[in-house]
C-alpha cells in the first residue's frame, strides 16, 4: 500500500512538474470567463457573483430605491411618534440634516434584514432617501386624511404649511415643478 501511494504521489509531482496542474477546472486557474466555481472548500459571495455577471441587477436597484424612500417614510413617522413636531425655529438645513441622518440610521437598520450588496445599489438608497425628502410633501398635499392616520392632523397642517403642493423642497423651500418647465 505505502508503495502504491509514493507511486500516485510521484506521478502527481511529474504532472505539476510537466505543468500539467490538475484534471478538474479549478477557481481562477486558466479561467479566462471569469466564471465563479463553487466549491466545497470556496465560497463566493453575491457581490462577486454580480461583479462577474457584468453589472448591477436593475431589479436590486430597484429594490434600493424603494428601501431609500421608506427608510426615509418610516424615520418620520418614527421621530414624529417619538419627538413629536419639529421645533418651528430650528433652520430648515439642520432640520433637512436630522433627518437624513435619521433616514441613514433607518437605512443602516433595514441592511440587518434586506442586504443589498453592491455599491451602486447603496447609491440607489442614497437617491431614495434624498427623492423622499424632496417630494415627500407633495403625497401630503395629495393624500392628507392618509397621513392623518399615521401622523395627526398638526402634522399634516404644519407640512402643507411650510410647502406647496407640486414642487420640490429643498432646504426650507418650495420650488414650483411649474416654474422648472418654464425655465426650461
Amino acid at each position: 500500500m505505502a508503495n502504491q501511494g509514493q507511486a500516485v504521489f510521484h506521478a502527481r509531482l511529474q504532472r505539476i512538474n510537466a505543468g500539467q496542474f490538475s484534471r478538474v477546472p479549478q477557481p481562477g486557474v486558466g479561467d479566462e470567463t471569469k466564471r465563479a466555481w463553487a466549491t466545497k472548500r470556496t465560497r463566493v459571495s453575491k457581490s462577486d457573483l454580480d461583479e462577474t455577471a457584468g453589472g448591477t441587477n436593475p431589479l436590486a436597484c430597484l429594490w434600493a430605491l424603494v428601501t431609500g424612500i421608506l427608510a426615509f417614510g418610516l424615520s418620520q413617522l418614527a421621530s414624529f411618534h417619538f419627538a413629536g413636531l419639529p421645533d418651528p425655529t430650528m433652520s430648515a438645513d439642520m432640520r433637512m440634516g436630522i433627518d437624513a441622518l435619521f433616514a441613514v440610521g433607518m437605512l443602516l437598520s433595514f441592511s440587518l434584514f434586506f442586504d443589498i450588496p453592491g455599491k451602486m445599489a447603496m447609491l440607489f438608497k442614497l437617491v431614495g432617501i434624498f427623492a423622499a425628502m424632496s417630494l415627500m410633501h407633495n403625497f401630503v398635499h395629495l393624500f392628507p386624511d392618509v397621513f392623518r392616520t399615521a401622523f395627526s392632523w398638526e402634522w399634516v397642517r404644519f407640512v402643507q404649511s411650510g410647502s406647496e403642493p407640486v414642487s420640490i423642497l429643498f432646504r426650507g423651500e418650495s420650488i414650483s415643478v411649474a416654474d422648472l418647465v418654464d425655465k426650461i
